[in-house]
């Protein structure tokens, strides 16, 4: 396969040689297919650490060391505040000055480009302020778990939003021989990353043939003690040493991902790095002279730990040649098999013992490692995905048979009263009744006709005098009189306010949503209104008018603070932005004015001062106490 090709001028640069060596070692391999799906690998899944938001750092560990390369893809983007900036990465958490790195874009050299001895691998990743702008890299890291021999890397990245180049190539070294076990990525700067960012790891594997691997997996070590002679006491159970220091040792085939199958410090064993299923085959070699003739030796191999402790054992006979003699023994195979964890994950010790003393010197050990299914073949069966749909239902059988007829049920409860019969015809007149009682006496009746006038009386005395009438209504208006002449101009009424002004000069103004502008000092005529902390309090109802000056300062370029009045919390909707700071030849100060705002109003109405960003990032602040304030005055 064909892939991108790493450019020629940092493919034959002088620096450093080693990094363009390795790069040029990198390409052949990329060119060759060994990686990204080629060359009859494959990529496992290894895991992934997503971000919900806020966070500064994403990582990865407990890397599995029993593949080729890495291959890591980031998709990231900014939190909410933050600005055009670029990504890191660190391995096992490891800041000392180690790496090297090579970058270009798109193919056109930058400034700057080659970095040697970084405490990370920097700028591989540019990202933009947008909000939504998830910007993606792809890392692959080779020979990620190897011990002998530095970690080089190759990325590509893009695009950024704000430029015309797509694509961000770049290679390097991680100068050390350690195994990656841990990968890290965050800022190169202030900011944080936004929720759904994240990070994904897949290990690029060889795919195994029939049988036990596939050639490379398999290996073997051999371990050349020089401890000499070692005193061992009767009927006690001794340890074989081995510091691995001999002449013969030799550690050039051991298995694919494995670094040792020996502590040489203990002499025991080391096959946690194997797989479960893998098998080892043991060749000791070792001589001893007992002090009695017909000694009888055993050997055995300690294995497990706790309760799950457990040894294999045999007996190698009787030293009958007599004693002082030197009885070899070599040639003999043993085999363990890593059936378990217990087995596998603790080290495997050897030990002889004899019926009378003796002297042991041992030679070593050679230790093959034959790979099971576990390098490459058949994985354990994952776990049971989840119930699928319940299917559509099935049609309706036909009807059954009838049944036979069943027995009679017991009787009913009664049933309620039937509705009432019509009405029967109306029978004959009865006998006539005796007379009643007399009857009341009737009502009076009318007067009769007046009688003649008679004559007239004698005159009597004159009655008392009537009360008053009632006044009688008003004439019309008469013309209006000749103007008087105009009265002394009486006192000027008082005109209510209330000024506060800042001594606050440290608190940023630019930020993301309106902020209260802090007022302290208060200057009050007349008795309308009360200060409430940084607002004015109105205690009567009907119209204020309100103005305000901000005198700010800033070393950022170019901020600008908008201004607006609130009503008990409550925008009032105007916009005061009449200026914003260069920054730039010491022009670092500038002022906004809102005037003539007019607002209804009632008592226990507070009104504040308000500012929010509208311009760049930074900090901004009141410029010196006393330099701001803010006002509200009464209107008729």
């Amino acid at each position: 396969m064909t892939g991108r090709r790493i450019p020629e001028t940092y493919r034959n640069q002088d620096w450093p040689r080693k990094v363009a060596r390795q790069i040029n070692e990198i390409q052949s391999r990329i060119d060759s297919g060994e990686f990204d799906g080629g060359g009859g690998g494959s990529y496992v899944f290894i895991g992934e650490a997503v971000a919900v938001g806020g966070e500064t750092e994403l990582s990865i560990d407990n890397i599995p060391q029993n593949a080729e390369h890495l291959k890591v893809i980031v998709s990231a983007a900014w939190d909410v505040g933050g600005g055009i900036g670029s990504v890191k990465f660190n391995l096992n958490d490891d800041t000392s000055a180690i790496y090297d790195r090579v970058r270009h874009w798109g193919g056109e050299s930058q400034n700057d480009d080659s970095k040697q001895n970084q405490t990370s691998w920097n700028d591989l990743l540019l990202m933009d302020t947008t909000p939504d702008w998830y910007q993606a890299m792809e890392i692959t890291l080779f020979d990620y778990a190897k011990s002998d021999r530095n970690k080089v890397f190759t990325s590509k990245a893009g695009p950024w939003a704000e430029v015309d180049r797509l694509v961000l190539e770049g290679s390097g070294v991680y100068k050390s021989n350690a195994p990656v076990t841990k990968f890290t990525m965050s800022p190169d700067n202030a900011f944080a990353f936004k929720a759904g960012t994240k990070i994904q790891m897949w290990a690029c594997t060889k795919e195994a043939g029939g049988g036990g691997g596939d050639g490379e997996a398999d290996g073997f070590a051999d371990y050349n003690d020089t401890t000499g002679d070692v005193s061992v006491a009767a009927d006690t159970w001794t340890a074989l040493p081995n510091n691995g220091a001999g002449a013969f040792t030799n550690l050039a085939y051991l298995p694919d991902g494995v670094t040792r199958l020996m502590d040489t410090t203990t002499g025991k064993i080391d096959v946690s790095e194997l797989e479960l299923g893998d098998t080892i085959l043991i060749r000791t070699d070792f001589t001893i002279t007992p002090q009695t003739n017909n000694s009888a030796v055993d050997f055995r191999y300690t294995l497990g730990s706790g309760v799950g402790a457990y040894v294999l054992e045999h007996q190698l006979g009787r030293l009958d040649r007599g004693a002082g003699e030197d009885y070899r023994f070599a040639l003999r195979a043993d085999l363990i098999y890593m059936g378990d964890a217990n087995t596998r994950d603790n080290p495997i010790g050897l030990e002889i013992k004899c019926s009378g003393g003796a002297t042991m010197n041992n030679a070593g050990a050679v230790i093959q490692v034959i790979k099971g299914a576990g390098a490459g073949g058949v994985g354990p069966q994952g776990p049971q995905g989840p119930q699928g749909a319940t299917g559509p239902q099935g049609p309706q059988g036909p009807q059954g048979a009838t049944g036979p007829t069943g027995p009679i049920g017991l009787t009913g409860p009664a049933g309620a009263d039937g509705a009432d019969g019509a009405t029967g015809a109306t029978g004959p007149a009865g006998p006539a009744g005796a007379d009643g009682a007399d009857g009341q006496d009737g009502a009076q009746g009318p007067a009769g006709p007046t009688g003649p006038q008679g004559p007239a009386g004698a005159t009597g005395p004159a009655g008392a005098d009537g009360a008053d009438g009632q006044d009688g209504a008003q004439g019309p208006a008469g013309p209006t009189g000749p103007a008087g002449p105009a009265g002394p101009q009486g006192p000027a009424g008082a005109s209510a306010s209330m000024q506060l002004t800042n001594t606050d000069t440290t608190t940023n103004l630019n930020q993301a949503s309106f902020t209260t502008i802090p007022m302290a000092t208060a200057l009050s005529v007349g008795s309308d209104f009360t200060q409430s902390g940084s607002g004015i309090e109105t205690d009567y109802a009907g119209h204020v008018e309100l103005s305000a000056s901000v005198y700010m300062q800033s070393t950022s370029q170019r901020p600008a603070v908008v201004c607006a009045f609130f009503k008990n919390g409550v925008d009032l909707g105007v916009r005061y932005n009449t200026s914003y700071i260069r920054s730039g030849s010491g022009h670092n100060e500038a002022s906004t004015a809102c005037v003539g705002f007019i607002a209804t109003c009632s008592a226990g109405d507070v009104f504040t001062l308000r500012g929010r960003r509208d311009g760049n990032s930074g900090t901004v602040t009141m410029n010196g106490s006393g330099s701001s304030f803010f006002t509200a005055r009464r209107v008729s």
